[in-house]
């Protein structure tokens, strides 16, 4: 016969939170009446009621303790026992199977010189062990000699019990001897071997309470990249190892049963560059009692150079035939997203397309510069080969792009110039720095400054006009510069002058904004479908500069990179896969606006928050996946009976959680 005990929860209290919904325990045939079978937990304000028919036990109402109440004659019952906390009237129902064991002929004392016995570590006070027991009518009496304290044995009936709970851990074997003393004074001994069952009252531990790996962004996938260790003084267990959906959204890494956490898919840098995992270990399955433990482990992907450079300047210039060696023609500039080395670039015009030589190239910064005196009348335009090539280790990437130079003819009239210019840069543009150009008419002139720029931060080509600096600025020494320039053309011997004003700006003044709101609030269903990425929004910044410092690159600063990502020429932000509303059902980005100047000029950030719309996606789930009622047959039923209290969750939200 089995007894089987369901766990009806009708309310919460912490007193009987902790009960389990199933408890086991085992007693030997032919123990006394009285003796204690086990205990079901503990607490002032708690009874307990059993609810099944039984005439072989009882239950102590204010402690929970089952007692036998007629010898065993039965091999197996299941009794049905309701908690009830007595302040709030909250209950439990709980199944508790009593298995009872045949008598082992070990325990036949004088048949021979050994007996082995067991008994659970952590068992109540009072619990049977076994009994002792002869056909030698002589004997009177049975004492233990050097047992534990936890261990005695009835003189009159040789039953063993215990006088308090064992502890695996500490100890897992005990050996003594039990006499058995004979009419006269005669006695005859025997060894007893005490055996402590480990059970699961130990939690795991990591050895670690946060690890740190590094991994190279190429390595394979299956390759191991680092083995958790855990300690748990329990002997019984079976680990279980999870690694939480959040920071492996992708499932990038898996876990073996072991604790080694090895790679799943692909990484990459550029997309993620540091994974936090968050680890957690049960050392047993349910229903079993069960314990757990947490870590995180930091991953830290480090670069390999995978990307080659890009472009993002202007393919097409305009120069004026008049162009004197070393004039600035325009800026080529491209980007690498990898690190270090690996995303550092140096810039060359292919000689094949440059085979006069004719232009040249700043191999840092990348300015196409005149190198010889060009003629119109001999060629309009010019096609260059330019390629960025990265330092990466132990290949270097490149990319070549065709830049059209068109060659300008002079004008031969006078060229004509505003009597004022007013300027804006920041202070943090290089030596260089082209700060404007005095007229777009290309005529056979000479310009020069004639006065404001006595410490000399500035200088201009004599035959084009280009303004450029000539010293790093600083806007808290001086925020503003008036330069007066003159221009004297061959066909006219009148000078003419021009007021300058050039204003520089801190670099804390951003001339970039995002229009409108700073804050950006977009709303995205989860699980969109589609063919990933997909775009949920644009970013658009606007600036009132013109060429390099008007042309903006947006990026993703802060935020689920792994998720998200941005289009640095368009601004556009996409989603890389499905988001899970139940997961996750809010997201906080930090975007950036930045000119395309060199080094970077200013910049704009704005924050933008993704919230998930849910979706009904999940279907309901019952708390248990079977559930077991027994009833008797024959046997009367109260009307409107309750036989099982069924429980089901849906993860969804609102009107889709709703459970009908």
């Amino acid at each position: 016969m089995k007894f089987q005990i369901e766990l009806l929860v009708t309310g919460e209290e912490s007193s009987i939170d902790n009960l389990h919904s199933y408890y086991e325990f085992t007693i030997k045939e032919g123990v006394p009446v009285g003796s204690t079978v086990g205990k079901i937990g503990s607490g002032k304000a708690i009874k307990f009621e059993m609810l099944s028919e039984s005439d072989n036990f009882e239950i102590d109402k204010e402690i929970g303790v089952i007692r036998t109440r007629n010898e065993m004659r039965i091999s197996e019952t299941y009794l049905d026992i309701r908690v009830t906390n007595k302040v709030n009237e909250v209950s439990k129902l709980v199944t508790v199977l009593i298995i009872v064991a045949q008598v082992d002929n070990n325990a036949l004392f004088c048949l021979q010189n050994r007996i082995d016995l067991m008994v659970p570590e952590n068992s109540p006070s009072g619990t049977f062990v076994d009994i002792l027991m002869s056909d030698d009518n002589n004997l009177t009496r049975y004492t233990l000699q050097g047992n534990p304290a936890a261990i005695s044995i009835d003189s009159n009936t040789g039953i063993i019990s215990t006088t308090a709970p064992f502890d695996f851990e500490k100890e897992s074997l005990y050996q003594f001897e039990a006499i058995a003393h004979r009419i006269g004074g005669a006695s005859v001994g025997c060894q007893i071997f005490l055996y402590i069952i480990d059970k699961n009252d130990n939690a795991p531990k990591f050895k670690s309470n946060n690890y740190e790996v590094k991994v190279y962004e190429d390595a394979p996938v299956g390759e191991v990249i680092t083995q958790l260790e855990v300690i748990d003084l329990d002997t019984v267990n079976e680990f279980v190892f999870e690694i939480s959906i959040i920071g492996n959204e992708r499932s990038w890494f898996g876990i073996k049963p072991d604790g080694r956490i090895f790679l799943r898919t692909p990484l990459d840098r550029e997309y993620m560059a540091v994974h936090h995992l968050h680890i957690v270990i049960y050392d047993q399955r349910p229903p079993e009692k069960t314990f757990k433990a947490t870590t995180t482990v930091k991953i830290i992907v480090l670069d390999v150079n995978d990307n080659a450079p890009q472009f993002v300047s202007p393919s097409a210039f305009f120069i004026s035939e008049r162009a004197t060696s070393g004039t600035i023609v325009g800026l080529v500039h491209a980007v690498d997203p990898d690190m270090g080395h690996n995303g550092q670039l140096q810039y060359r015009i292919l000689p094949w397309s440059n085979s006069e030589g004719l232009f040249m190239i700043n191999p840092v910064l990348g300015y196409l510069l005149v190198h010889y005196p060009i003629d119109a009348e001999e060629q309009k335009n010019y096609h260059l080969l330019i390629e960025a090539k990265d330092y990466g280790v132990p290949r270097r990437l490149s990319t070549v792009v065709s830049v059209t130079v068109t060659v300008l003819a002079s004008n031969k009239e006078s060229p004509r110039l505003r009597n004022f210019y007013h300027i804006k840069i920041p202070e943090n543009v290089p030596v260089g720095h082209i700060v404007s150009q005095i007229t777009d008419t290309v005529t056979n002139v000479l310009f020069e400054i004639k006065s404001g720029n006595e410490d000399d931060y500035f200088r201009i080509s004599p035959t084009n006009g280009i303004i450029m600096t000539n010293k790093r600025l600083n806007a808290a020494k001086n925020s503003s510069y008036n330069l007066t320039v003159s221009i004297l053309s061959n066909n006219n011997t009148r000078k003419q002058s021009s007021i300058v004003l050039i204003e520089v700006l801190n670099i804390g003044v951003k001339t970039a904004q995002f229009p409108g709101r700073v804050d950006i609030i977009l709303y995205v269903g989860e699980n969109m479908q589609g063919t990933y990425p997909i775009t949920i929004g644009t970013l658009r910044a606007i600036t009132a500069d013109r060429g390099l410092n008007g042309t903006l690159s947006y990026s993703l600063i802060q935020g689920n990179s792994t998720l998200f990502r941005v289009i640095p020429q368009t601004g556009k932000l996409q989603i890389t896969g499905p988001l899970n509303y139940e997961m996750q059902n809010r997201y906080e980005l930090v975007v950036q606006a930045n000119d395309l100047t060199v080094p970077r000029s200013f910049n704009t950030i704005s924050t933008v928050t993704v919230l998930v719309m849910d979706v009904n996606d999940n279907v309901p789930i019952f708390e248990y996946p079977q559930y077991y009622v027994e009833v008797m047959e024959n046997e009367p039923v109260e009307e409107n009976l309750t036989l099982l209290c069924l429980k089901a969750t849906d993860k969804d939200d609102r009107e889709f959680s709703m459970i009908r």
